[in-house]
């Protein structure tokens, strides 16, 4: 499973394919960050 990399959470390898960055980086979930800063281009 993939994990965040902001918090360690264990999110699904679909939520990573959708929310993590080109190099398979996801900066943030739900977990971690409200419905509004989780994105798909983390600043």
């Amino acid at each position: 499973m993939a994990e965040c990399a902001n918090c360690g959470r264990h999110v699904t390898d679909r939520y990573r394919r959708v929310f993590a960055t080109n190099d398979g980086t996801l900066h943030g979930c739900p977990g971690c960050k409200n419905r509004g800063e989780v994105r798909l281009y983390p600043e």
